[in-house]
């Protein structure tokens, strides 16, 4: 493994350099940011807005919390330790932010709240938060890409999103002793399975540079090949920020051509602005971009959307907390990198290569995203779910179990079951021995044959126990309640109501239409414990809907849009309104076309941007409770007795 040198002379005017940019890379995209991808490019050539230390965007305060995190947590952080921090000193709440602390908030670990109920795991909330991990591990990728993932999976987790994050952050940490930009890109391909979208997308970014096609023909190449209308989607925007680095002739031009593409651009202006910044340093950077945004870093905590009063506030600070963390990070990995006079410059693909631990890369993409890890005395015990975290009265889930020894003697192993009223679990072995350092898995199954016993959240408890050793260990297995629904082909008086377990939000119907045009209407009851002031109700669709509460239609669908299972109001198929404590009934109706429908139920507190509290809903019931009467805190608070 090649050892590198970096002058602190170089190290501080790359990493100031590389926040100067991402601030004003993402000032420059933030006020043309859209939900909807758009057919037609902008035309900036400047700032729109212009604030004293740029317009707070979560493409760099977030990074700024996650430094906080290192200094308080230490450099062994996982997912469980990112996870603490969103809910503690994050409270907005857009798309996959809000899902995944949802399912924090439900009780679901990380990385399972990065993709169960997720439709936003694509998005680019995570390969925006790639920079930090480069400066603490300049010409370090593979421990970059060691702290990326566990960043991005908490919150995008089975999603190619992980993938662009992991992408940038190799990337960007080489860049700190390279400036050939396709030797940079080659490398960060090689970090990301080579078939996934991301990948795909950039080579194509690359190839249409190399074929002489104009910006503008490239935009719409990389637009056919990896549309989609959100506009936050990941490999489409990954494509359009390799393409601003490609067609820029100058850091202005770079950013312009980069936001200029459309779709997330903010993230795509802050990313190439960064990476522009760690190549050249901060004394390269035109003042004419830098000078209006100052040193300061704006943040959103005055309007209360963070919390977190030790964060850096200017690029000096937050570069020299960088550079502790980085010397830090240099003593605990095997001293790969020290900080000498002079610096090393790489110019070949064999000298980047030879500074990377790909093995390293490789056990990365061995780890699951669809389960969490637990340490049980000498036993690391890892429960996965390889189909949903979800329990429904349709069928029994199934539990993937591995228990890895880190003893050095052999271990005989007692496991038993701790379950819910009315659960049963089949395929869990009693007893079993363990050999030193040696690994054991199986799967069993979870089931429940009454709705009435499926709450919010249901814990199973596997109790370990070691002979011979003081370990008496209860092992999580938690299990979200599959939302429980009434489906009906038509109103009529005779038609019958099917009861329907869905997974999460979803509605998926496409079944009962049949693969052709019609109406099918939906159930569901819902308990609210305090009354709301200002609720949300959404049903966003592909198709068109219509939606009632407590037999009073409420809205219907204005015009009809791309599928975007949003928390963020597109003000089409969502309608603000009070609620008053207690039961509620909601009923849909969802109309098809000729293409397959798409819809989700989607409730929130307020303004969904602003806060995503779920409502205590009831997924359990296959009809209205008598009188709507009844309190499903009781009932918790009983079964808790």
């Amino acid at each position: 493994m090649r050892k590198l040198k970096l002058s602190k002379k170089d190290y501080f005017d790359k990493v100031m350099g590389c926040w100067m940019g991402k601030n004003a890379g993402g000032t420059l995209g933030t006020p043309v940011e859209k939900m909807w991808g758009e057919k037609e490019p902008f035309a900036l050539d400047y700032y729109l807005e212009i604030h004293e230390g740029g317009i707070p965007n979560d493409d760099l305060e977030l990074q700024l919390i996650w430094m906080t995190m290192l200094e308080e947590r230490g450099l062994d952080i996982t997912c469980k330790d990112f996870a603490d921090y969103w809910i503690d000193s994050i409270y907005y709440n857009p798309d996959e932010y809000g899902y995944c602390k949802t399912s924090l908030r439900l009780g679901l670990p990380a990385p399972v709240s990065g993709w169960y109920n997720n439709p936003c795991n694509d998005c680019m909330g995570c390969p925006i938060r790639s920079e930090i991990w480069a400066c603490i591990a300049p010409g370090q990728p593979d421990i970059a890409a060691h702290y990326a993932w566990h960043d991005a999976v908490v919150d995008h987790a089975m999603g190619e999103s992980v993938y662009g994050e992991m992408f940038n952050a190799t990337m960007q940490s080489m860049a700190f002793f390279c400036s050939d930009f396709k030797l940079l890109v080659d490398f960060g391909l090689s970090a990301i399975p080579e078939e996934c979208k991301t990948a795909q997308t950039i080579r194509l970014a690359m190839q249409c540079h190399a074929d002489g096609m104009t910006w503008l023909e490239a935009r719409n190449a990389v637009m056919a090949f990896a549309f989609h209308p959100n506009a936050q989607h990941s490999p489409i925007n990954l494509g359009f920020q390799t393409l601003g680095w490609l067609y820029g002739e100058d850091f202005g031009d770079m950013l312009c051509k980069a936001v200029n593409c459309g779709w997330d651009t903010d993230c795509t202006g802050a990313t190439i602005g960064a990476l522009y910044g760690i190549i050249h340093g901060a004394s390269a950077l035109p003042e004419k971009w830098t000078k209006p945004l100052g040193h300061t870093l704006a943040t959103s905590e005055p309007r209360g959307w963070i919390r977190e009063n030790s964060y850096p506030r200017t690029v000096e600070e937050f570069t020299e907390r960088c550079f502790a963390m980085a010397g830090r990070i240099s003593e605990k990995f095997g001293n790969r990198l020290s900080f000498e006079q002079e610096s090393d410059s790489l110019t070949s693909a064999d000298e980047l290569v030879a500074c990377c631990d790909y093995k390293q890369i490789g056990l990365i993409y061995e780890r699951r995203q669809d389960g969490a890890e637990y340490q049980a005395g000498p036993f690391r015990v890892q429960v996965a779910y390889p189909e949903q975290p979800v329990i429904a009265v349709e069928r029994p889930t199934t539990v993937d179990l591995e228990i890895n020894s880190q003893s050095l003697a052999d271990s005989k192993i007692a496991l038993s079951v701790v379950l819910p009223d009315g659960f049963a679990v089949e395929g869990m072995p009693e007893k079993l021995v363990l050999k030193a350092k040696g690994q054991i898995r199986f799967s069993f199954q979870v089931s429940v044959r009454q709705p009435e016993h499926i709450y919010k959240m249901n814990s199973v408890y596997i109790k370990l126990e070691a002979m011979d050793r003081p370990c008496m260990e209860m092992i999580p297995v938690t299990l979200a309640g599959a939302r429980r629904y009434l489906v009906a082909p038509t109103l009529d008086k005779a038609a019958m109501w099917q009861p329907t377990s869905f997974k999460g939000d979803d509605l998926t119907v496409e079944r009962f239409f049949k693969g052709r045009p019609g109406t099918v209407y939906l159930k569901h009851f819902v308990y609210i414990p305090v009354a709301e002031k200002d609720a949300t109700i959404g049903v966003p669709t592909n198709g068109r809907m219509k939606l009632w509460l407590d037999g009073e239609k409420i809205h219907e669908t204005g015009k009809q849009v791309s599928f975007r299972p949003s928390l963020r109001d597109d003000e089409s198929n969502y309608i603000r309104l009070p609620l008053a404590k207690g039961w509620h009934e909601i009923q849909i109706e969802l109309e098809r076309d000729e293409e397959p429908i798409l819809a989700n139920l989607v409730m929130s507190h307020g303004a969904l941007q602003h806060g995503w509290n779920e409502p205590e809903r009831t997924w359990v019931r296959d009809e209205a409770p008598a009188a709507f009467n009844g309190n499903p805190e009781e009932r918790v608070a009983e079964r808790v007795r």
